[in-house]
């Protein structure tokens, strides 16, 4: 498939992506949804008001003008040198020729903002040539409204949340000569937990999967309904690979969803160790897993398949609530009882920002 790249601060390869209609996409979806799910309910409908809880996002649609994009990459993760890496929203929209957009999505934090490395849940909407910020710290009781929030036209809205390790006990193994590359070169403290709070800031971390929309609540939307987990598949891949499946190009496809009912596994990244991060089982040696219990309101990207050179992150989905949960959603883990319900849109281009690169150990 073919790309551009943009002449921009930030190097930007922008993807056509393929846009199945409405009817196209519950057919795929249901279909897929049925095999891994006992109930399935999958329509095009009228978006509800997201500004509002559960969702509390900045805006209170989905649509118009859809992109995603997928900003710096896991590879940023690896090394010392890369993990500082971070990047601002505003130049993002600046660098993919959108100024002002409400950008929605999974990635990491900055610890310049955070104080620590974290998992981020953006929501924000962007106002080309803004500086000022007004955020919200939401949650189930609370009374702010988009009207009274963008009554101070040309600010940013921000509304992101992230999830952190409330006290970092990560060390290394990397003192008296011992090997980095090793897999023990990190140990964490399993009895650690997590905090979840408002992130106020358009600057984030080393990563990011994002839509990026006009936030129109008037565009239709793809409302998923599905209890009973009956396959193997989590939510969002057998979504994802449904539309790898059932489309010949690549499709991207993001949203919000909620689980309404049970558990899910996750994970809450802690600080970085001094050490290289190359293998699997350093990563998984290095974060924090947890087990957290609905309701959770989850913003999810994807794209249906990998396109080799850009390095995709071709699922992402973060999540947090108004009960102190928030973290990575890996898969539910009560299939009696889980409940997902949400509402999805079709990107129309992929946008490959800054992608990263591997980094030499010295």
């Amino acid at each position: 498939m073919a790309s551009t790249e943009s002449v921009v601060a930030l190097p930007v390869h922008n993807v056509p992506l393929h846009v199945p209609t409405d009817e196209q996409l519950c057919e795929v979806l249901s279909a897929a949804l049925r095999s891994n799910f006992a109930e399935v309910e999958v329509n095009s409908a009228k978006c509800p008001d997201l500004t509002q809880p559960p969702w509390c996002l900045a805006v209170s649609g989905l649509g118009g003008d859809c992109r995603i994009a997928d900003i710096g990459g896991t590879l940023n993760l690896e090394a010392p040198i890369t993990r500082t890496l971070h990047y601002n929203l505003a130049d993002v929209l600046q660098a993919i020729g959108k100024p002002s957009a409400h950008v929605m999505g999974p990635g990491a934090g900055y610890a310049g903002v955070a104080g620590i490395n974290c998992e981020l849940m953006a929501t924000a909407q962007v106002v080309g040539s803004c500086s000022s910020v007004s955020s919200c710290s939401c949650s189930s009781s609370c009374s702010c409204t988009s009207d009274s929030e963008s009554a101070t036209e040309k600010q940013h809205l921000i509304r992101s949340q992230c999830a952190k390790i409330r006290d970092d006990c990560t060390t290394t193994r990397t003192e008296d000569g011992t090997d980095p590359k090793q897999d023990q070169c990190v140990e964490t403290d399993p009895s650690s937990t997590y905090l979840l709070e408002p992130y106020s800031s358009l600057e984030v971390g080393p990563l990011m999967n994002l839509l990026i929309s006009d936030g129109d609540p008037h565009s239709s939307v793809i409302h998923v309904r599905v209890r009973g987990r009956i396959g193997e598949s989590n939510l969002v891949s057998c979504m994802r690979e449904a539309l790898d499946a059932g489309f010949g190009e690549v499709v991207g496809l993001a949203g919000v969803f909620q689980v309404l009912d049970g558990k899910v596994h996750a994970h809450v990244m802690p600080g970085f160790p001094a050490c290289y991060l190359r293998t699997d089982a350093q990563v998984q040696q290095w974060l924090h897993f947890f087990e957290m219990s609905a309701p959770l309101t989850c913003l999810s990207v994807m794209v249906s398949r990998q396109i080799e050179e850009l390095d995709l992150r071709v699922e992402h989905t973060h999540f947090y609530s108004d009960h102190g949960c928030g973290g990575h959603y890996h898969y539910d883990t009560t299939p009696e009882t889980v409940v997902y319900e949400g509402y999805f849109v079709a990107a129309k281009t992929l946008h490959r920002v800054a992608q990263a690169r591997p980094v030499p150990e010295e």
